[in-house]
């Protein structure tokens, strides 16, 4: 068995769902229940495979990070904090810029600079949605090779898991402590998977227990759903059990389709020579990146125009912003030393 392969085809698999995601936009999921769905299936589990396999890389080099943790903490800020910075900076400009143009790009709130502060220092209501990815990972990167061991213990780990049913609760101190927290939780898990020997267990997995799996992520995001779909509650701790509930139950599904989507892996993995997924894995982060807000818009804006709000607008979106955000990348963004440093981060 090859878990570099597997973990490399596994976050092949996060890179699309990301994308395929995106791709989904308001205005084709509300001209298409089926896509509507689809969307929410993909956004129960594919960043908390994205926390896992970060967690699992984490812990198998641990040994060599902790040694000095500074450097450690410093490279994460090359690779994480300075794309964050470039494109929110970037994204922010184009915001002044088409103001002055008349095309409001973002509104004047967003442009306000209290509200700039925010998004930059906490990341809170930043117009770029995708990229809180990078500012929360660097944060549990630097927690976990501050306190490695403290984490790491069961006690930790079970406040934390308890800590989503108040989800709802703790977005209302203004901060997001509710992501921070939230996603600890599957880092940890994969650090504990790493230890545990975690990938070749779930590679070896029955067929029954792979469909028990199988049950159970469709089960947690059909109760999703529901839960969602409750409306009329005006009793403010009633709609905070609702929330927390709702993200209680969202944990098990990013459990189950995390590990759905690494057995996956290694059945591919197995069956196939890997040159796409080499390809599309070595520009992974770019294509993370780069695809969102701007390609997959555009993208969306003349798919739509032309064969309308429908799975092939989709499909379209899906293969353009990959293939666009790996030939820019490619041909010029790795071509030079500061695009790259600023961009996508210097690994």
């Amino acid at each position: 068995m090859n878990e570099r392969k597997i973990i490399s085809t596994t976050r092949v698999f996060g890179v699309c769902l990301v994308v395929l995601g995106h791709s989904l936009t308001e205005a084709v999921k509300a001209n298409n229940f089926a896509l509507d769905v689809l969307s929410d299936f993909i956004y129960s589990f594919h960043m908390f495979l994205f926390f896992f396999l970060a967690g699992l890389l984490f812990e198998k080099g641990l040994k060599k990070y902790i040694n000095n943790r500074k450097n450690f903490i410093i490279n994460k800020a090359k690779l994480l904090l300075y794309p964050y910075v470039f494109l929110s900076l970037f994204g922010y400009l184009l915001g002044f810029i088409t103001q002055r143009l008349g095309y409001s790009l973002l509104s004047p709130e967003e442009l306000e600079p209290v509200n700039i502060a925010k998004a930059f220092l906490l990341n809170v209501n930043h117009f770029d949605t995708h990229i809180w990815y990078i500012y929360f990972l660097f944060i549990i990167f630097a927690v976990n090779i501050l306190f490695p061991k403290i984490l790491m213990k069961n006690q930790a780990l079970c406040v934390l898991v308890i800590s989503g049913a108040f989800y709802g609760v703790l977005s209302l101190t203004g901060v997001r402590i509710n992501t921070f927290l939230y996603y600890l939780v599957p880092f940890l898990m994969g650090r504990r998977a790493f230890g545990d020997d975690g990938i070749k267990k779930i590679a070896t997995m029955n067929c029954w227990r792979i469909l028990l799996i199988g049950a159970t992520f469709v089960v947690s995001n059909c109760l999703m759903l529901y839960i969602d779909s409750i409306s009329g509650i005006t009793n403010p701790i009633m709609g905070q059990v609702k929330i927390g509930l709702y993200y209680e139950i969202k944990i098990l599904a990013g459990i189950t389709g995390t590990i759905g989507i690494i057995y996956l892996a290694y059945i591919i993995s197995k069956r196939t020579k890997g040159l796409i997924v080499n390809v599309i894995d070595d520009y992974s982060y770019a294509i993370y990146l780069l695809h969102q807000p701007y390609l997959t818009t555009a993208c969306m804006a003349i798919a739509s125009r032309i064969v309308g709000l429908n799975i092939i607008s989709v499909l379209f979106t899906f293969i353009v912003s990959i293939t666009v955000s790996i030939a820019v990348t490619k041909y010029i963004i790795r071509k030079v030393n500061l695009l790259h440093l600023v961009v996508i981060g210097n690994r």
